[in-house]
């Protein structure tokens, strides 16, 4: 019965909007910093969409960060066929920094 309480207090459940990795931290942001506008967007029915658009903004965010930076560093297929331990020390390192920069301007974030 537990289970089907909390359930019924979520308020995500039933919509259809995918919110997504970075809509669920952002949605964890929400409720430990601004509980006020967690609560409004639940109350006005807007929270899934809202998270789901987060999502969206900060996929598209990571995708052109890492296109960019991987032109900046000059990290190719040929880097990846002569040393892969590198290709992908350089791709994890490149990833990390763009999550960072997501994390700031998306997800804990207004």
């Amino acid at each position: 019965m537990e289970n089907l309480n909390s359930r019924r207090n979520d308020p995500l459940l039933g919509m259809n909007h995918p919110i997504g990795k970075y809509g669920r931290m952002h949605m964890d942001y929400l409720r430990q910093c601004h509980p006020d506008l967690y609560q409004q967007l639940i109350l006005q029915g807007t929270l899934n969409q809202y998270l789901s658009e987060a999502n969206d903004r900060a996929q598209r965010m990571m995708d052109s960060l890492i296109r960019d930076m991987i032109l900046q560093e000059d990290v190719t297929e040929q880097m990846k066929a002569a040393d892969p331990l590198m290709w992908t020390a350089r791709m994890n390192s490149i990833r990390d920094r763009a999550e960072e920069i997501v994390m700031e301007e998306v997800v804990r974030a207004l």
